[in-house]
Order: C-alpha cells, then sequence, then structure tokens
C-alpha cells in the first residue's frame, strides 16, 4: 500500500498507521488511548528512519501547533534534518550525544512535572481530562530517538531510557519512539514485560540479538515486510511505500 493512500485513510485523531496486510482490517495501528511507547530495531539503512517520518507525517496532520510538541533526538543529524525547523518541535539534539542526554532528562521531568504537578495536584484522571476541565492546553508530547550513533551504549543513558519507559502512561499523553541497531543492550530485556508498548522488526543480524530484544529472529525477513509485535504476538506486515512527496 502507498503512503498516500494511508493518509487518505478515515483514522482517528489519535490512531497512527504503521503496516498493512491483506483483509478488511488490513491497516495495523497503534492506538495511542492504550500505546505510549514504540521501539523499532533493524540494522543500518533497515528503513527505521523512513518509519518514523512516516508516523510524524500523521501526527502533523493530526495535531495542530497547540496541540502538539515534538523532541527531536537525531543521533546521525542527518534523518530527522526537516523537523529541526518544524513550528511543532520544542527541542531538539542532532549529532551530539551529550545534548540527546539532557533532552533525555528534561523528558523525564517533564513527564514526573505531568503526573505529580498537574494529575495528582489537581485530582485529575488525564492531561486530556486536565486540559478540557481547566480549559488549559498541556500539548500531547511526542519524544523520538532515532539512534544511530549507539547512545544508548552509554550506561546512564540506556537507565534514562528505562526509567522514562517505566514512567510512561497513556494517560500523560507522552508518546515515545525509539529507533535503534543496538539490540545487544539490556533495557530490552525489561521492555519485553510491558503492555503499554509495540515492539517493530526490520532485520537482525543474529539470532541472539532478536532474542535479547524480545523479537523473532528476522534474517529472511522479506525487504517490505515488518513484523510487529504486540500484546497479542508477533504478526508479519507490509511497509508502507515509501511517496516523498508526502513526507
Amino acid at each position: 500500500m502507498e503512503f498516500k493512500e494511508v493518509l487518505k485513510k478515515d483514522l482517528d485523531k489519535k490512531e497512527i498507521a504503521i503496516g498493512s496486510r491483506s483483509g478488511r482490517n488490513g491497516i495495523y495501528k497503534i492506538d495511542l488511548n492504550n500505546i505510549s511507547s514504540v521501539v523499532i530495531t533493524g540494522e543500518t539503512g533497515a528503513g527505521k528512519s523512513v518509519l518514523i517520518r512516516q508516523m510524524l507525517k500523521q501526527f502533523d496532520d493530526n495535531y495542530t501547533f497547540e496541540e502538539l510538541s515534538y523532541v527531536i533526538i537525531d543521533t546521525s543529524g542527518v534523518e530527522l534534518l526537516e523537523y529541526k525547523d518544524n513550528n511543532k518541535t520544542l527541542l531538539s539534539a542532532y549529532n551530539d550525544l551529550d545534548e540527546s542526554q539532557e533532552l533525555l532528562f528534561k523528558v523525564s521531568e517533564e513527564i514526573d512535572r505531568r503526573k505529580h504537578d498537574i494529575l495528582l495536584e489537581y485530582s485529575e484522571i488525564s492531561i486530556d481530562d486536565y486540559n478540557e476541565n481547566n480549559k488549559k492546553n498541556i500539548p500531547y508530547l511526542v519524544v523520538v530517538v532515532d539512534d544511530n550513533q549507539s547512545l544508548l551504549n552509554k550506561e546512564d543513558v540506556s537507565s534514562m531510557v528505562n526509567k522514562i519507559i517505566d514512567k510512561l502512561d497513556v494517560r500523560l499523553n507522552v508518546f515515545f519512539i525509539l529507533a535503534t541497531n543496538n539490540v545487544y543492550n539490556e533495557m530490552f530485556e525489561n521492555y519485553k514485560d510491558k503492555a503499554n508498548n509495540i515492539r517493530i522488526a526490520f532485520d537482525h543480524a543474529e539470532p541472539e540479538a532478536a532474542d535479547l530484544a524480545g523479537m523473532p529472529f528476522a534474517e529472511d525477513l522479506e525487504l517490505k515486510k515488518i513484523l510487529i509485535y504486540d500484546v497479542n504476538g508477533f504478526k508479519e506486515f507490509n511497509r508502507f511505500d515509501l511517496i516523498e512527496d508526502n513526507i
């Protein structure tokens, strides 16, 4: 399926399409009401950044400037460069591991602020409820970490990412996207057991890496296929064709 066809679908505001397959329910959609993070694994050049850009395009279309903010961490410095000047980008770091680490710390602080200073302080169920009941506009926060320089190899960084994922709650309106080829990192061992996440595999060079990430061995996965893991297990989907004019 071409990506431009996906954009024509009548999806809910909190649904992000990431893959397709034949049948009546052919599009796999991330339901942001139930999912707060996604980890994308695969070799360099497999298409992880392309998928991120397709996801961000849908966020761009679904939310206004007032409703959404991005935090973009792109360790390659080029894959998500077009979002550096995006009016929804609140903070960004490109090709700077130290600055990337600092942004992750700020994200962790913002999650704490939303939980403790807003929801608990005002006895609200969710950020959506807080916004509606108090005529406020705390924006949906989409955090993207596209790691091509082994950012996760830094022990304090992987620990920070673990803490962020542990604290994520769909009620906080924070969505975390992590793309990496570093599937050996021990953080994936903890990530496997979290219910509010989705894992996407493009390919893996070695079975041991796939096993550690809690992913099936995908060495023979066809070029235009991805494996998606959720609470229902693993399923194979087609990747959307890249249409540059729409991304």
